[in-house]
Formats: C-alpha cells, structure tokens, sequence
C-alpha cells in the first residue's frame, strides 16, 4: 500500500499556526470530500496533540503489513492503494472517497486507539475502497446517496463480514472491535437477536429511503435502532445469501448494485 502521512503537516500547519487552510492545502481533494460528508469546516478543532497524533500514526503504521498480507492472501492486490493518514475531528474511523478516476482509503488517525481497532477497521476501510473500485454505482455523489438505506446495508455489511474473514476475527470483534466493554457488547448482541425480525422488517420497510439510516450510526446507545445495528443485519444478510445461494463472499463486490440490492431485499424478505 502507498501511505500518505499528513502528521507533520497537520502539526506544522494546524497546531503551531492554528492555520486550517495551510492543512487543508496538504490535500485539497481528501479535505474537500471530509468537510462534505463527514466534517465541518466551520467547527473543526483537530482532535489531537502533536504526541498523540504521532503515537496514533505510529500505532496505525505498524499494523499495515500484516493488514496488506492477509489482504494479498485473501486475493486482493492492494499494492497500489493509497492509505491517507490525516488527523480529524473525531466522527468518522474513516472511509474512501473517489479522486483521479481511483478509490482512495482516508483514516483520521484519532479514530484509533488500539491494537484491536486498526487491526478491525483499517482492513474495513480498506474494503470500502476495493468495492467501490469494483462497482462504482456503490459510492455516492450527494448526501442523499450517502445516507440511501440499502446502499448503507449492503456496503457496510460487505465491509463487515470481510473483514471477520480476511482477519479471522469473531463476529463481535468485526462489530466492534474493542470500543465496547463485555457487558455493554453483550447487551447488544442479545439486543440485536432480541430484535431479529423487527431489525429485518424495519430495513425492508426504509430499504429505498435516505431518511432512516441512524442504524448505521452511534446516535443512541440505549436504542440499537440508532446505534449501529445495520452493520449486523448487513452482515447477517449477506452470510445468509451465501449460505442459501451458494454464491462466494469475494464476489459480492463484483456484483452489480441493482442485482445485488435485489437479492438482499429478497433474504430480508424471507428473514422477516
């Protein structure tokens, strides 16, 4: 993989000068997708210290050879894939955004604080990335393609479950990674089980919609419908189809959006 740091740039520019826009110049591009879809420019206050934001790079970096190999063993080429390593404001583990006709991974390095979390989401991201190069209808141009329900489910659910493969990772850990304690990560799993067919049913019934995607994010941690269960439907889905429809993991990512997207609503379907 082909690393871009912007530590220095980020601790030269942002913390000595306090100056956003010298950062933002370091990568025009990524900065412009970030402060679109998953920052505000107008709010931003970088989220770390200078010797918290080299220890994060440090902890990330050491990780992203057995990342590309395990990745490489599970037949993906990444050799080319550009990583960017950037400091945030701490909302998203990052994603990829598409810059010169290629998908590039970005990772705000606040995000991770843990062995576990770069060895969880690194690859995850990653993955983002390997899907929308292969099927860019996938990715999203506005707003409301980024939060369109199925879109949400399908990807993040790939995403997901690849990453417990490739890294060979319990079903909790490619959830979570070590962000939740066992009793709360208990809770949620019974939780989630508990709402089987409600999960199933609440996903048919916003699958086209762009408007109820809070099940995809870290809104309530008291309510799975807004704390991060459309990673484990995605999941859940997607394990069934394979299961039911003898179809291979790797090649759900070559699989066109709208064919794909009516194969899961078809399982949710006969799930619910």
């Amino acid at each position: 993989m082909k690393v871009v740091d912007l530590m220095e740039n980020y601790i030269e520019s942002y913390l000595a000068k306090d100056n956003l826009s010298e950062y933002e110049n370091s990568y025009p591009e990524l900065f412009e997708h970030y402060f679109t879809y998953w920052g505000d420019r107008d709010s931003f206050k970088g989220a770390l210290t200078e010797t918290e934001t080299r220890e994060r790079v440090v902890l990330i970096k050491k990780h992203l050879a057995v990342i590309e190999q395990k990745l490489n063993n599970f037949g993906f080429n990444v050799a080319l894939l550009e990583v960017i390593l950037f400091v945030g404001q701490g909302w998203t583990n990052g994603h990829a955004f598409k810059h010169d006709s290629t998908f590039k991974v970005f990772l705000p390095v606040e995000a991770y604080q843990s062995d576990t979390q770069v060895l969880t989401f690194v690859p995850h991201e990653i993955i983002h990335a390997l899907h929308y190069q292969k099927q860019p209808d996938f990715y999203f141009k506005n707003k409301e393609e980024k939060e369109r329900f199925s879109r949400l489910l399908i990807t993040e659910g790939l995403a997901t479950l690849l990453t417990k493969k490739i890294m060979g990772l319990s079903e909790k850990e490619a959830l979570w990674a070590d962000y939740l304690d066992s009793e709360d990560l208990e809770w949620w799993m019974r939780e989630c089980e508990k709402w089987g067919d409600g999960l199933y049913k609440f996903a048919i019934s916003n699958f086209k919609k762009s408007s109820d995607s809070l099940m995809f994010y870290t809104a309530d941690k008291n309510d799975i419908f807004k704390y991060r269960a459309g990673y484990y439907i995605g999941m859940k889905i997607l394990e069934k189809m394979i299961d039911n429809k003898g179809v291979r993991d790797i090649d759900l990512l070559t699989t066109p959006r709208e064919k794909l997207e009516g194969l899961v609503l078809n399982v949710l379907r006969q799930s619910a």
